[in-house]
C-alpha cells in the first residue's frame, strides 16, 4: 500500500501535542507532514477581512467567531490549498488532538480501494458523541461507509480528495461559521461527506482546546434565539439533501 500524504495541523507553540501524536502514529509507521497552524490572534486585519466575513457570520451563525476559530478555519484552508497547488489526488488532514483507536493502516488501505468518486470521508467523530446513521453500506470486510443524519462536528481527522478540496476552497472564502459547522452545511459547498465505520481515530478530550470559544458582540439571549432560528432553517435543508445522497448510493 502506498500511503497518501498525511498533513498534521499544529501550532508552533504546541510542541507537547506534536510529540504526543508523533508517538501515537509511530507504531503504524505513519509518515506525516506538519503544517504550521494559523494563530488567529496574530492575523492582520486585511488578511482577516479577506477570509472572515462578519456579514456572512451574522446571517449564518449565532455568534461572532473568536480569533482561534478564525485561525482554525484558515489552517484547514491552508492545507486544502496545498493539496490543490500540488494536485494531490487525495490526502488525510489531521488536527493535533486525536488518538488512535483502530488499525489506521487498514483504514488507509480501505480508502485507497474506493472505486467511486468522493469528496470527504470523516475518520473520527466529535468527542464521544456518535451521530445517528441514515444509511450505511459495506466498503470491505472490515469497514463500512455511512451517511449520518447530521454530519458530526469536529475536524480532527478526515480524508479529502483533490476535487473535494477545490470545491471547499471555491465556496469558503470568505467564511462566517467555524470550519466544522460549515462542513455540517456541506450541500452549500457542493460536496458530500461520508464517515468511515468504525472510525480509526477519535478526538482526545484530555487536550485543552487551542481554539477557544470566547467571542464578543452578542448577548446570551440574542445568540440563543439566533441559533434556534438557524437550526430550524437548516434542519429541512439537511434532511432533503441527506435523502438525495442516500438515493444516489442506493441506485449505484
Amino acid at each position: 500500500m502506498t500511503q497518501p500524504p498525511i498533513f498534521l495541523i499544529n501550532l508552533d507553540k504546541s510542541t507537547d501535542r506534536l510529540d504526543a501524536v508523533t508517538q501515537r502514529l509511530a507504531p503504524f509507521d505513519i509518515k506525516f507532514e506538519r503544517i504550521s497552524a494559523v494563530l488567529g490572534s496574530q492575523v492582520d486585519q486585511t488578511t482577516r477581512d479577506r477570509f472572515y466575513s462578519e456579514e456572512k457570520n451574522s446571517s449564518d451563525y449565532h455568534k461572532p467567531l473568536s480569533p482561534g476559530e478564525i485561525g482554525c478555519y484558515m489552517s484547514h484552508l491552508k492545507v486544502l490549498q496545498h493539496i490543490v497547488d500540488n494536485e494531490i489526488p487525495w490526502a488525510i488532514i489531521l488536527e493535533d488532538d486525536f488518538e488512535v483507536v483502530g488499525n489506521l493502516n487498514e483504514a488507509i488501505s480501505a480508502l485507497s480501494e474506493i472505486d467511486f468518486e468522493w469528496d470527504m470521508i470523516k475518520l473520527a467523530e466529535y468527542g464521544d458523541r456518535t451521530r445517528p446513521t441514515a444509511y450505511e453500506f459495506k466498503l470491505n470486510a472490515t469497514f463500512n461507509l455511512k451517511i449520518q443524519k447530521k454530519v458530526s462536528a469536529g475536524t480532527c481527522a478526515q480524508a479529502i480528495t483533490l476535487d473535494g478540496a477545490k470545491k471547499i476552497l471555491q465556496s469558503s472564502i470568505p467564511f462566517g461559521r467555524p470550519v466544522d459547522t460549515d462542513y455540517q452545511h456541506w450541500w452549500e459547498k457542493n460536496i458530500e461527506i461520508l464517515t468511515l465505520s468504525p472510525c480509526p481515530l477519535k478526538q482526545d478530550l484530555d487536550f485543552d482546546s487551542t481554539i477557544g470559544n470566547m467571542s464578543k458582540g452578542l448577548s446570551f439571549k440574542t445568540a440563543f434565539w439566533r441559533r434556534k432560528i438557524q437550526q430550524l432553517k437548516y434542519k429541512a435543508l439537511n434532511k432533503s439533501n441527506t435523502r438525495r445522497i442516500i438515493n444516489k448510493f442506493i441506485e449505484r
